[in-house]
């Protein structure tokens, strides 16, 4: 079968488990070496739970931080920010940050959390990243799918079809060190955070 045109990688539903990126990284590394074709990181939700620390203490910026020292290209932020905390985070983040009214282009992708977007300008694709497991995906129009387990969906992009598979996240995957250094960042800010907050109160 011939090469797709592009590869979409996604995770979905992370809720604020820190602890599993490294490995999970270690699985989008092992991913990302088969993917000939231009391909492309995206997260579409759930990355934060507001009852699970450090999500709380953070505003849900914790696990959005840690993806970005991923390498994704987006992540879907609606209903996991307020106001507040999506303007600190777009300050210092490379990836994008998508929400309803707010698009982010990356190369001839739109990332757009609209499920029924306007028509794609000419040579341009909609990669929808709230997931839609209903909706067929058209060359134009990507809808990323979920799956019950954690893992990396795989969406790949052809001309007249889209396919998609998933590579779940197994216990004998190792973690990366440089993401358990980042997520041990993450987590001494976090504490100090937490620290500020409490002297505050």
């Amino acid at each position: 079968m011939e090469e797709p045109l592009i590869v979409i990688l996604h995770t979905h539903g992370i809720g604020g488990r820190l602890a599993i990126l490294p490995r999970l990284y270690t699985l989008i590394k092992r991913v990302r070496a088969r993917a000939d074709a231009p391909h492309y990181l995206v997260d579409s939700g759930e990355s934060c739970a507001p009852d699970v620390w450090p999500c709380d203490v953070t505003g849900g910026r914790a696990v959005l931080i840690a993806l970005d020292a991923m390498g994704y290209d987006a992540a879907y932020v609606g209903g996991a920010l307020d106001e507040a905390n999506y303007a600190k985070l777009a300050d210092t983040v490379m990836m994008g940050l998508v929400r309803r009214g707010s698009v982010h282009r990356r190369d001839d992708l739109i990332f757009t959390a609209e499920h029924q977007p306007p028509p794609a300008p000419d040579g341009l694709r909609h990669v929808v990243v709230t997931p839609d497991d209903q909706r067929r995906s058209t060359t134009d129009c990507v809808y990323l799918k979920t799956n019950a387990q954690t893992g990396v969906g795989i969406t790949m992009i052809y001309d007249d079809m889209v396919i998609y598979d998933f590579a779940p996240l197994t216990p004998e995957t190792l973690p990366d060190a440089t993401i358990s250094g980042a997520v041990d960042f993450i987590h001494d800010e976090a504490r100090y955070y937490d620290k500020q907050r409490r002297k505050s109160d």
